[in-house]
């Protein structure tokens, strides 16, 4: 019998995807200060919907963040907007510093960077079920 806190509950995959992350704290948000300058982070896995980055700030739930995602390959980041959905310590430090885990849900990508996207999504889904189809 499979356990309810078994089944996945996400509507789409996660990939892997360890790369560059840069986000600030939207202008006017009351969850948190604002981010004058843009806080590096290094992401884990992402969604058509969603993203998890570890960084050395721990960001309040309904924060809303500007985000720039650097694509392997790609010079020029991907621009989105999202809400932090949670932040949490991670065990290891890094450097002596306390590192945080954060997932926040995607509302908004630049219009310029739709295409890239999609491209990049597709190109990971057909890589990750190719090794299921071809062997």
């Amino acid at each position: 019998m499979v356990k309810k806190s078994d089944i996945e509950r996400r509507k789409y995959v996660r990939l892997d995807l360890k790369t560059k992350v840069k986000f600030q704290v939207l202008k006017g948000h009351r969850g948190s200060k604002p981010l004058l300058t843009k806080t590096p982070g290094i992401s884990r896995n992402t969604s058509v919907e969603g993203i998890c980055f570890a960084s050395v700030k721990k960001l309040v739930p309904k924060t809303k963040l500007n985000l720039e995602v650097f694509l392997p390959h790609n010079p020029k980041p991907l621009h989105l907007k999202g809400e932090v959905k949670w932040s949490q310590a991670i065990v290891r430090q890094r450097k002596g510093k306390q590192t945080f885990d954060t997932g926040v849900k995607l509302f908004s990508i630049d219009k310029r960077d739709e295409n890239m996207f999609i491209v990049f999504v597709c190109a990971k889904m057909s890589e990750r079920l190719s090794r299921f189809l071809y062997y």
